[in-house]
């Protein structure tokens, strides 16, 4: 019986470069790709798939909530998360949301084949002591963006119709938040989590 996939990635570059990949595995059969969240959601509860290949940083947002989304409507639908990121706190994350596995875009397409046979044969394994990720308001994503592009609290301030304390307030907040020590501390980790990008 045919592995059932579907694939999401915000680049119709990489869905096809996948689906012409995985041609070549007899053993798999490609129902459907998106290249949007909505599209994702809509694509799994009208045409269920066995594997999800799913992108985690899109044009959209970290894609956090559409894994949990889909392990809500399709609790039989296992996720593989398929990205360029390293960081192993994120990778940690991932499994809190319903990810079954994790595969870098680096890794030859034999690696991918062989995460999909394993995570199909195979119980989902949480890892433990995981925790989330902080969540983000869209303000405070923006405050992110600016202090990546070497903006002062004075200069945030007047783009956001802010007096300075209230943004030196917010900067502080999300140094706590993210146990940074300054603003360059904060920016790395913000970009690394893939909250911005520089």
């Amino acid at each position: 019986m045919k592995i059932k996939i579907g694939v999401f990635d915000d680049l119709k570059l990489v869905t096809n470069w996948l689906k012409e990949s995985l041609k070549k595995f007899e053993d798999i059969e490609f129902v459907w790709t998106t290249n949007t969240i909505e599209e994702t959601l809509r694509r799994i509860q009208l045409q269920p798939v066995d594997i999800l290949i799913a992108d985690v940083l899109t044009g959209e947002e970290v894609g956090l909530e559409l894994f949990e989304s889909i392990q809500r409507m399709e609790p039989c639908t296992k996720v593989i998360a398929f990205s360029q990121i390293s960081d192993k706190t994120i990778i940690d994350y991932l499994y809190n949301y319903g990810v079954s596995a994790f595969v870098n875009k680096n890794e030859p397409i034999e690696e991918l084949y062989q995460v999909i046979t394993n995570v199909m044969h195979e119980a989902k394994v949480k890892h433990k002591h995981s925790t989330a990720p902080p969540v983000l308001t869209s303000k405070e994503i923006l405050i992110g963006k600016y202090l990546s592009q070497g903006l002062a609290s004075k200069e945030i301030a007047t783009l956001t119709n802010n007096s300075v304390h209230t943004i030196n307030n917010q900067k502080n907040h999300l140094l706590e938040k993210f146990s940074c020590a300054n603003s360059t501390e904060l920016v790395l980790k913000l970009c690394k989590m893939g909250y911005i990008s520089v």
